[in-house]
């Protein structure tokens, strides 16, 4: 007789994992883009900041999954986006909060490719 495997010990394993283990973490440089299919929406998953949400996007030149963190900025592109959709993020750089009031912040323009009726 095979040995069960305690699938709620593993799912309980999986859910700490820190998915940049799985996939590298996009770091991009300035003017930077990452061009790729969605292959990965998480939500509520633990990091050094709080729980976060993240999309792992398979990189169409390379073919490289990066993993990309919602971010405030990024947060109505995480909303709008799907698995299996395609996207494209460039990093435009690190901008000043405004009125000194605010942080500076990894500022971004991102999209989803609107060849699917939208």
């Amino acid at each position: 007789m095979k040995n069960k495997i305690d699938i709620e010990a593993q799912l309980k394993k999986m859910a700490t994992e820190e998915p940049s283990e799985q996939y590298p973490t996009w770091d991009p440089q300035e003017g930077e883009t990452l061009v790729g299919i969605v292959k990965q929406k998480r939500t509520g998953i633990p990091s050094q900041f709080g729980e976060n949400d993240l999309m792992s996007i398979e990189d169409e030149r390379t073919h490289d999954t990066l993993t990309l963190w919602k971010s405030k900025v990024l947060e109505p592109f995480f909303e709008k986006t799907e698995e299996g959709d395609r996207v494209g993020i460039l990093y435009i750089g690190t901008k000043k909060g405004k009125h000194g009031n605010y942080k500076d912040y990894k500022a971004y323009n991102a999209t989803k490719d609107k060849t699917d009726g939208e």
